[in-house]
């Protein structure tokens, strides 16, 4: 009786709610290349040729911003990760917005889509020797539109703030097809031989129950975990309250609120550099990135998934608080959701995670719709 229940609820969840999972899981798979996808339409990325020290984090910024005069908001250095790569300072403009600040809580970058007041976030990129400093190239970048959608899609739907939550609860469902689906497919006692396969001679009904089984065990452990970091993400509050014992004393998104000091000048670069090495001796730098408002800290991010990030006062001086000093739970999440976490193989099975719930909607609703006709046909009959 129960098995009966269960698979009803699995079926018509997945039934009714298919087309939904799809979109998630489609838009996830793309996002995860969404670098290298990007990357086929540009040209390559230009390569340092000097030997020698890096330059200081302060004139690599000045270097870059003597390139694009007038424009040097929200600038932010990525430092190179290896001997020939450039370093890179991009600045931030907004077109159609009130203003060119950052939205409160919006600090990721350029990933983002969209500013707080409803402007489209354009950067200027300037590629810099990180030995000479000599200017390599300069490119305005504007948003991808097509894999904006994609991220607006997979994060809320198309439906604002309130739709991340809406992913969560789909994301739910998804995740507990996951788990009565390794359920509904155990085999029964003698039947084990045919579980993990596609039988020889199987077609119609047979075969898309089959496949539907095969793909659904060889990529259930992917499946579950990408589907419950996902729904993590969703709700993140949540999350850090039940799986964090330590709860964060600032928005990790924003970062701590510091107060502007009067006559006080903030300091650069390579002085929240040096606070943030005093910390963490030999730490591998990623980005540095200025803030966007006065009461907003200065961040130094290092190398690592997850990064970890160092929120500077410029003005008091002092490294006001960290994200991700350990790495809790909740932060690895979104590693593991991205394809981040472990490898390039790991990459490649959450890409294929994302394509499963197209593959279990074709061969459920087929399933369903050979059944269906089978019992229409049996009533004829009768």
């Amino acid at each position: 009786m129960f098995r009966k229940v269960l698979f009803q609820a699995h079926l018509w969840t997945g039934l009714i709610l298919g087309i939904v999972f799809v979109v998630l899981g489609v838009t996830g798979a793309l996002l995860v290349y969404q670098k290298e996808l990007i990357a086929l339409g540009q040209k390559p990325l230009p390569r340092a040729e000097s030997q020698g020290a890096m330059l200081s984090a302060d004139a690599l910024i000045a270097a870059g911003k003597a390139a694009v005069p007038g424009k040097t908001d929200n600038v932010t250095l990525v430092f190179p990760k290896e001997q020939g790569e450039a370093a890179a300072v991009f600045m931030r403009k907004v077109e159609g917005g009130k203003h060119g600040h950052k939205a409160r809580g919006e600090m990721r970058g350029p990933k983002a889509g969209m500013d707080g007041d409803g402007g489209r976030k354009n950067y200027t990129y300037v590629y810099l020797d990180p030995v000479s400093g000599k200017v390599l190239d300069v490119r305005d970048t504007k948003l991808n539109p097509f894999f904006a959608t994609l991220h607006q899609l997979h994060a809320n739907l198309m439906l604002g703030p309130d739709g991340r939550q809406v992913v969560g609860w789909f994301g739910a469902g998804m995740l507990l097809l996951g788990l009565s689906g390794i359920y509904l497919w155990w085999p029964r006692r003698g039947a084990w031989k045919y579980a993990f396969g596609i039988r020889k001679h199987a077609k119609g009904y047979l075969f898309h129950r089959d496949l539907h089984g095969a793909a659904g065990i060889w990529f259930w452990v992917v499946f579950v975990i990408v589907t419950f970091s996902g729904v993590v993400i969703s709700f993140p509050a949540t999350s850090r309250a039940t799986f964090v014992a330590e709860k964060p004393a600032f928005d990790l998104r924003r970062g701590p609120v510091v107060q502007p000091v009067e006559g006080v000048d903030p300091i650069g670069a390579d002085a929240a550099i040096t606070l943030v090495k005093k910390e963490i001796p030999g730490a591998q730098l990623a980005t540095i990135s200025f803030p966007g408002k006065p009461d907003e800290t200065l961040r130094v991010t290092l190398q690592g998934d997850p990064a970890t990030i160092a929120f500077v006062d410029p003005y008091a001086k002092r490294i006001a608080g960290w994200r991700n000093k350990p790495a809790d739970f909740v932060s690895w999440q979104r590693i593991l959701h991205d394809g981040r976490g472990w490898g390039p193989v790991w990459r490649a099975l959450v890409c294929i995670s994302g394509l499963l719930p197209l593959l279990f909607t074709i061969t459920g609703t087929v399933m369903w719709l050979k059944k269906r006709k089978g019992k229409t046909a049996a009533l004829r009959v009768v």
